[in-house]
């Protein structure tokens, strides 16, 4: 017998068609299992260190970012910026009231700086606007000799320094969440996906090869692990292929006005395909959506971004789609 045909195969595994969670998973599990049978004993140790170099990419294939840290920051800041534009403009509406010959001017003046930079803030709905209409008052305020007369007059200084710091905190806090997005790797998941699947088959024919090679090593013990290990993703897949064909079964029926059989609920595990000696190059598709939180690239929220926006729940009849292995992405660029 020769050693052709002794040749132990490593099964062959849709990529396409793990989560996004799943697929660094798998990687690493494969790194560790390799390292452990010793890759310069197997006369593997290039292209496996060409698996490992691609750990920084295995580490960017996570859950997505959701919303940022500092927004949750920013939400109470924008509103407290608002209360203090609210607080100028029901302030001189009291002065309006009992003006003196000595304030009536003062209240008109601080009137037309409003009117020009500072009504319909709320409405608007876009931070960058707001920001910057409010910048133009206090641009104004710090410029105008008149303005500032005014201010003092009414004895608005407080009120201005208050507003002037709550616009200053918005403003940093927006520059640092800027900061730190654009830290978050900028390739798509499909991209950082395609690299580590990419590694992995390469590595996997390197294996298959080097046993042709180097016939008085043997490569069984660590081709045995790889393929357990590669079965239990691939059962994962093939479990949640049938789970959802059963889900779009039920829902046919429901629609037909039939009954669904609730005889049993358990899922038959599906079978294990025979090894094969082929790889396949990674193929275009989406990662599907999990529970968490973007990001894309991790990229998730806009900018003027309206966080008293109502979110939109999903109709609990909706069919889940299958999921295909990179869909779990950055919305991204968005700064959550």
């Amino acid at each position: 017998m020769t050693n052709l045909t002794k040749k132990k195969g490593i099964i062959r595994v849709p990529f396409s068609r793990l989560l996004k969670l799943e697929l660094p998973e798998l990687a690493e599990r494969v790194m560790r299992i390799v390292d452990k049978h010793d890759p310069k004993v197997l006369k593997i140790e290039e292209v496996f260190e060409l698996l490992v170099d691609e750990q920084p990419q295995i580490d960017n294939l996570n859950a997505r970012y959701g919303v940022h840290p500092l927004s949750i920051k920013l939400k109470p800041m924008r509103e407290k910026l608002l209360l203090k534009v609210s607080r100028l403009k029901l302030d001189l509406n009291v002065a309006s009231k009992s003006t003196t010959d000595l304030t009536k001017d003062a209240v008109i003046d601080l009137q037309l700086a409003i009117d020009r930079h500072l009504l319909k803030l709320r409405s608007s709905k876009n931070e960058a606007i707001m920001n910057r209409k409010i910048a133009q008052f206090l641009h104004e305020h710090s410029t105008s000799e008149k303005l500032q007369t005014a201010i003092e007059v009414l004895g608005f200084t407080p009120v201005i320094d208050s507003l002037q710091s709550a616009h200053t905190v918005v403003r940093e806090l927006l520059d640092d969440r800027l900061a730190l997005t654009s830290l978050r790797p900028k390739e798509s998941s499909n991209e950082i996906a395609d690299y580590v699947e990419t590694a992995l088959i390469n590595l996997f024919k390197q294996i298959e090869v080097a046993q042709l090679k180097n016939k008085l090593v043997d490569y069984k013990p660590l081709i045995d692990e790889l393929n357990d290990t590669l079965n239990v993703f691939r059962n994962l897949i093939n479990i949640r292929e049938a789970n959802n064909k059963r889900k779009a079964e039920e829902k046919k029926a429901l629609e037909a006005g039939g009954t669904v059989d609730e005889g049993d609920d358990s899922t038959e595990e599906p079978g294990v395909m025979g090894a094969s000696r082929m790889f396949v190059a990674p193929a275009n598709r989406n990662f599907a959506p999990e529970a968490e939180g973007h990001s894309s690239n991790g990229s998730g929220e806009d900018l003027d971004q309206s966080l008293d926006q109502k979110k939109t729940v999903a109709s609990s009849g909706k069919l889940t789609q299958l999921p295909s292995v990179k869909n779990e992405d950055e919305n991204s660029n968005s700064l959550n």
